[in-house]
């Protein structure tokens, strides 16, 4: 009986039928855990390839603040100004852009640009290029040493051609009236008249 079981294969038969009922639960375990662990490589390796391919979020925004402008006079500010309050308070008489003397003119928009303006450069521009007076540098200390709400007036007297006794009187608010006093010696040259130099008197 044992060799006809063998030649048919009976009891081989048996045993993988024994091993099946015994074996079943934990061959479908593992089937299924291989099936989660197929799914999961290909939605990583997917992942992983999208990841590598899109582009990088920005760390910081795309735009930029605008810098901030400095404000300037309104324009007919300075037209509308009293440049003439300082009347009588020294020698000369006022300077305002209504002049008709050129050298006075030149004093004016050297002033102007100064303390209205608040500009160096362009008071240092009203100069020839090798007048006697302060770099745009050292104007550029003396006008960030005023006080915001400072207003002035200038007062000019005659003392030869091209030349004036000049005196700035500055007022404003917890402002003691005070005053400067500089002689300016102006020049015409192809066509402009510039200062050629401001010394202190």
């Amino acid at each position: 009986m044992q060799t006809q079981n063998l030649r048919s294969g009976g009891t081989d038969s048996g045993s993988r039928r024994s091993w099946w009922r015994r074996y079943r639960s934990a061959v479908a375990v593992t089937a299924s855990l291989l099936v989660l662990v197929g799914a999961a490589a290909v939605f990583l390796t997917g992942a992983t390839e999208n990841t590598l391919t899109a582009d990088p979020a920005p760390l910081l925004p795309t735009t930029q603040a605008a810098p901030p402008v400095a404000a300037e006079p309104a324009a007919g500010a300075a037209a509308a100004a009293d440049f003439t309050w300082c009347a009588g308070q020294g020698a000369g008489e006022p300077v305002t852009e209504d002049t008709t003397d050129p050298g006075l003119s030149a004093i004016w928009r050297f002033e102007k640009a100064f303390y209205y303006d608040r500009d160096p450069v362009a008071a240092r521009a009203v100069g020839a290029p090798e007048a006697v007076m302060a770099s745009a540098e050292r104007l550029r200390i003396g006008i960030d040493a005023l006080e915001p709400a400072v207003e002035f007036c200038v007062l000019a007297d005659p003392v030869s051609s091209g030349v004036y006794d000049v005196t700035v009187v500055e007022r404003g608010p917890g402002i003691d009236p005070r005053t400067s006093s500089q002689r300016f010696t102006t020049a015409e040259s192809g066509g402009t008249t510039s200062i050629t130099a401001i010394t202190r008197r």
